[in-house]
């Protein structure tokens, strides 16, 4: 059997995608040496990735979404002639006719509006439709669908008409580095000018649906209020979204006590979470919420909004706020300042295997034979 996977997006640079389709082709080679296989990548990782006797890969340098990939990706795959295509999100070329499974990672996109785009309103809401047509094309021509929880799974039925065979849960998983890197502490003090325990951290995009605002705010309550003062680590992409929250924090006058590093190697990021106070996770919407659970592997109290996936995700292993509210956001971290970590953290994290995710896949693919 021959799989083609769309690895453009391959990557820790391009967040959760990146960090699925990184875990998913490493231990893909691991687990299947019978079928063979061909990726796509950007020129950034073609020569970079070294691949298993049974792998081949093509560089694939046009840019993720738009016409180009419309009308190039389809000659590729006819010329590949693969029996299955994997394509790791919802751009599924409109004229390819053959097999194909896609991954559903979340349905931000569908919850969240002008705000969380750059562009002008007009350009945004031509946009806006031309993804709901790619999402709609994806799921009902798709043969299935992979998601990673059953939150997402509930999503999908609520907006479309998918029968329930269709939709493969597939939970994410944690990469070994968060367990067995030995943290850099004193690196990460000086270059961050950090104080153990003194600080939240954040990790991803700074999008609206994030709600980093209203941890702003709860940071000013207890600062005003109870005399607890905290600083909020926000490690992320710098760009118009993150200025956002840094201006934000300016009109409040708590730009003082936010520290935005941009983007970090593992290494820190390990460094970063085990000295911090708590991981804190406001998101509105999300579908997994990997970055909670690499937080826990490296010791780290979780602070999360009360949603239904973080509650099917991170189970009883998280101190829950109304994400809507800053003054329960404030309540859940005092409660994290006052109490140990959760229990049931160990066996929890048991549930989670980027090895698992692949074996899973990897019968998706050969029930499709």
């Amino acid at each position: 059997m021959k799989i083609l996977i769309d690895a453009r997006l391959y990557g820790l640079e391009n967040t959760g995608i990146g960090r699925y389709l990184v875990e998913l082709i490493d231990y893909l080679q691991k687990l299947d040496t019978e079928n063979n296989y061909v990726i796509l990548l950007r020129k950034k990782y073609f020569n970079e990735l070294n691949l298993s006797k049974n792998w081949n890969k093509i560089c694939t340098d046009f840019s993720v979404y738009g016409i180009v990939e419309q009308l190039k990706l389809p000659l590729l795959l006819i010329k590949e002639k693969p029996d299955i295509s994997h394509f790791p999100h919802f751009n599924v070329p409109l004229f390819w006719f053959g097999k194909f499974i896609v991954t559903v990672h979340d349905l931000t996109m569908h919850n969240t509006g002008k705000a969380a785009s750059n562009l002008p309103a007009s350009v945004y809401f031509i946009k806006h439709l031309i993804y709901k047509y790619l999402f709609r094309n994806a799921i009902n021509r798709s043969t299935k669908i992979i998601v990673p929880t059953n939150a997402v799974k509930s999503e999908i039925k609520s907006h479309y008409r998918i029968p329930e065979n269709k939709i493969i849960i597939t939970y994410e998983g944690i990469n070994d580095v968060f367990t067995k890197t030995k943290p850099k502490s004193e690196s990460i003090f000086n270059k961050f000018k950090l104080i153990k325990n003194n600080y939240l951290v954040y990790t991803g995009n700074a999008y609206p649906h994030k709600n980093l605002k209203r941890v702003i705010d709860a940071l000013l309550y207890l600062k005003t209020e109870k005399d607890i003062v905290l600083y909020f680590v926000i490690v992320g992409k710098i760009n118009k979204f993150m200025q956002n929250i840094i201006n934000y924090a300016k009109e409040k006058e708590m730009d003082d006590y936010i520290i935005t590093p941009g983007f970090v190697n593992d290494s820190e990021l390990i460094s970063i979470y085990v000295n911090s106070l708590a991981f804190i996770y406001p998101s509105m919407s999300e579908g997994f919420g990997l970055q909670g659970l690499e937080a826990l592997a490296c010791g780290t109290k979780l602070i999360a909004s009360d949603i239904p996936v973080f509650r099917e995700v991170y189970k009883d292993c998280a101190f829950y706020f109304d994400p809507m509210n800053h003054y329960s956001i404030a309540n859940a971290i005092e409660k994290a300042i006052s109490s140990e970590q959760k229990e049931g953290v160990k066996e929890l994290l048991s549930l989670y295997s980027w090895r698992e995710t692949a074996e899973n896949t990897l019968k998706v693919y050969k029930a499709l034979l």
